[in-house]
């Protein structure tokens, strides 16, 4: 008998199935998501996650292309400002001969931080770059800047909440933790000014049907994406799955995922003055905006489009206007110039990002081709030694049968000699029993002459 699992082994096998369950929330779009306080992922680990499905031939990234980006910024504190995601997903009919369904999937992205001790007792010269404040423009820091340097990553830790990391660990295939941390290890490296702030961007899957009301932020702007008129869709999701198969890009979730993994790559640590949520968010729209400028890209600025990368002052951060003041200014935090410094660097990762991806989809489409055709052999190879065993089964009962068919016969024939036999057999008692009866009248007879005195007659 079999020793039962150990308490560990069912605890493994528990948070196994667990960790299983939780990536399914950003790669299975076909079931109906409703989680209002779903999990946050880091942008590596869900691309990562959505990746080895993908690879795995469990998911199509085809059939999920990104309709819109949207910018907020919050009204409180420092304005964390932050992204929705709103992707259309194509899902396959199960019946060959009906149309497939669409429905919406969003996600909300941010760039929030982990300071390694508590912001309010962080210097300036942990905060923002030393090679900012040896700069001739730092000569004379505005007022009262560290309190609100402070206030935004104090704001910024706050909103990250607990990334799904660890409780996913044995989710995510060897391969691709590997490929992360050289990534993540190149980039620290070549940082000219490595600040001791991690950064943390994270997506969070919203619910499909009523996603968090949008009314209670600042909205500033708005990116449609296509699709143009000659967009076409793939009808056969085992086809050309590498890359984007038509002449200009198209946003797919995944490599609109990839956009955001390249920002961390390119960006790797919280930078309260040059790189935090504001510059994450304004890269990421003027990334998408330019590179899918051919797939029908229209920008709907919304009513504080001039405040994307602001703080809009209000209590408690007046800069000297005093309470009750009307707001009248804003604070730039983060500077278009140095957004615009990045581009090259995250457009370098995000093609370099690609072209591992799209390597990595062809490999595996080569071994799940590889592994179709050995079983389409194989199959036939079973088709075929299933057939000659049918053959063998049915010329077995054909014999069988032919044999019963002879047996009967026989049996037959038998039956009726036996009966023949048995007829003459009856003739032949008939005659004796014949014979038996004329030689008692015979007897008979001649008891009777004698018995009247008579001359026995002569025969």
């Amino acid at each position: 008998m079999s020793n039962p699992p150990s308490s560990s082994k069912k605890s493994e096998e528990k948070e196994d199935k667990v960790s299983k369950e939780l990536s399914k929330v950003i790669t299975d779009f076909a079931h109906r998501y409703s989680n209002k306080n779903g999990p946050r992922f880091l942008v590596q680990y869900a691309l990562s996650f959505y990746n080895y499905e993908n690879r795995s031939g469990e998911i199509d990234h085809r059939l999920c292309v990104v309709r819109k980006v949207s910018w907020y910024k919050k009204r409180q504190g420092v304005q964390h400002e932050f992204l929705i995601i709103s992707a259309e997903v194509t899902i396959p009919s199960s019946q060959g001969d009906s149309a497939p369904r669409k429905k919406w999937v969003h996600f909300h992205l941010d760039r929030t931080c982990d300071p390694p001790r508590q912001p309010k007792h962080m210097g300036l010269n942990e905060i923002v770059p030393q090679q900012l404040l040896d700069s001739p423009e730092w000569e004379d820091p505005p007022k009262d800047i560290l309190p609100v340097m402070q206030k935004e990553i104090e704001d910024d830790a706050l909103e990250k909440r607990a990334p799904i990391l660890g409780s996913l660990s044995k989710s995510v295939p060897t391969e691709v933790t590997d490929t992360i941390s050289v990534a993540s290890s190149r980039s620290l490296a070549s940082s000219s000014s490595i600040l001791r702030i991690s950064a943390m961007d994270c997506i969070t899957r919203l619910p499909d049907d009523n996603p968090p009301s949008t009314t209670e932020f600042r909205h500033i702007c708005t990116l449609h994406l296509g699709p143009p008129p000659s967009a076409s869709y793939p009808s056969d999701p085992s086809t050309n799955i590498s890359a984007n198969d038509s002449a200009y890009p198209i946003p797919y979730y995944r490599d609109v995922l990839t956009w955001a993994y390249a920002i961390s790559t390119a960006q790797p640590h919280y930078n309260a003055f040059l790189f935090q949520c504001y510059s994450y968010a304004h890269a990421f729209v003027l990334l998408l905006q330019n590179h899918y400028k051919d797939f029908g890209t229209t920008l709907q600025q919304g009513k504080y489009y001039q405040f994307g990368g602001h703080i809009i002052i209000s209590p408690p951060f007046t800069f000297g206007l005093g309470k009750g003041k009307e707001v009248s200014q804003s604070f730039p935090v983060a500077r278009a110039s140095d957004v615009l410094e990045t581009m090259a660097k995250i457009e370098e990762e995000f093609e370099e990002k690609m072209a591992k991806t799209i390597e990595d989809y062809n490999a595996h489409q080569e071994v799940r081709l590889s592994a179709a055709r050995e079983a389409r052999a194989k199959k036939e190879l079973a088709d075929i030694q299933a057939e000659r065993e049918a053959e063998r089964v049915r010329e077995a009962m054909r014999f069988a049968k032919l044999e019963a068919e002879r047996e009967a016969e026989r049996e037959a024939e038998r039956a009726e000699r036996e009966a023949e036999r048995a007829e003459r057999e009856a003739e032949r008692e008939a005659e004796k029993a014949e014979r038996l009866r004329n030689a008692r009248r015979i007897a008979e007879l001649e008891a009777m002459v004698a018995s009247l005195g008579l001359a026995k007659p002569q025969v």
